[in-house]
């Protein structure tokens, strides 16, 4: 690999600065003949009840057995070694340490490593990987040459990885959002009216319900159907509550949800101040909290003062002082500093 090619790719080619080198390796022992014998029936004799007549022929195979290794090598900090080839005058090298297939012929071999110099500029621009066998005495290195290069070929391999760059894809994995179960069966109650226990009448229109719900949301509710239960009495009263309204408020206590809160919302928060809903007076407030403007500032503010709502109260309030010179110029906070002039 050139160097110049080396610096372009090194994050690709050396994750964490770490050179791997792999290398598969195969080496056959000497070629061994096995004697075997089998029988052959002559059919030129007769064959009798008694006796067959056998004759026997011998005959020889010869197998190589293979043994094979895979051996990585890895460099750490890499850069260091290509750091300290463009000061040195010589070839630069490491080697691995040796490594064995465990053939009969006790092979032991090396890889190493070498920047190389080009012959004519004397600039290190060539990395090589080299495999080497660890012999000291020729001679027996030729004696085993058709064991170490069968057909006289050696073969080397190499594996190799490169890692490119880190790209991101986005997928689009279709989610399934259950409801929560508990608000779907409690609205199923609500509108069914499965075993109902209890009928509040309100104006014109009767309401069926279930005691237990409606003292588990409202303690307003749970202190007068307690008094109701004493006296063997399913039927209650409700006064001063419009149907419409008291109905959200019953679809409210059932499953926490309102159709078209904010064109409600006043209406709601009373009835919500009244049977101490708290979750229902909040949300209620902060419907009220986005439609705040000049012409109804002092409405909200008396409406915030009656339902005991101080969260709007609050908004309400800072509204006002921020925007003063353009509320007293409304026709509501001229009646009220008629009607209440102690307030201001």
């Amino acid at each position: 690999m050139r160097k110049t090619n080396y610096w372009q790719k090194k994050d690709d080619i050396l994750p964490n600065n770490t050179l791997t080198v792999g290398i598969e390796l195969d080496v056959y022992d000497d070629y061994q003949t096995f004697p075997t014998e089998f029988m052959l029936e002559t059919p030129q004799r007769k064959i009798t009840d008694d006796l067959k007549e056998l004759y026997k022929s011998k005959r020889s195979y010869s197998s190589m057995k293979e043994h094979k290794i895979i051996f990585e090598w890895k460099i750490d900090q890499f850069n260091s070694f290509i750091d300290s080839s463009l000061t040195c005058t010589d070839d630069v090298k490491v080697e691995s340490v040796g490594f064995s297939t465990g053939a009969k012929i006790n092979d032991a071999w090396y890889l190493r490593l070498k920047f190389k110099n080009n012959e004519e500029t004397q600039v290190k621009e060539w990395l090589s990987v080299f495999l080497y066998l660890k012999h000291s005495d020729t001679e027996s290195l030729l004696e085993n040459k058709d064991s170490l290069l069968p057909n006289n070929i050696m073969t080397l391999c190499v594996d190799l990885i490169v890692l490119e760059d880190y790209t991101s894809t986005t997928m689009k994995v279709p989610l399934k959002i259950l409801k929560p179960q508990i608000v779907d069966d409690f609205e199923k109650l609500f509108n069914k009216k499965i075993n109902v226990d209890v009928i509040l009448i309100v104006g014109n229109e009767k309401f069926h319900a279930h005691k237990t719900i409606l003292s588990a949301r409202s303690p307003v509710l749970a202190s007068v159907l307690h008094r109701m239960q004493e006296s063997n009495n399913n039927i209650l009263m409700i006064s001063d509550v419009a149907p419409e309204i008291f109905r959200e408020m019953l679809r409210f206590i059932y499953t926490d949800k309102v159709d078209d809160l904010d064109s409600k919302a006043v209406s709601l928060l009373q009835v919500a101040d009244r049977f101490k809903l708290q979750t229902l007076k909040i949300s209620c407030e902060e419907s009220l909290r986005k439609s705040l403007i000049n012409a109804n500032a002092i409405k909200l503010l008396m409406l915030a003062d009656q339902c005991h709502a101080n969260l709007l109260m609050e908004s309400v309030v800072n509204y006002i002082v921020i925007n003063i010179d353009s509320v007293m110029k409304t026709e509501d906070y001229k009646t009220l500093e008629n009607s209440k002039p102690l307030m201001f």
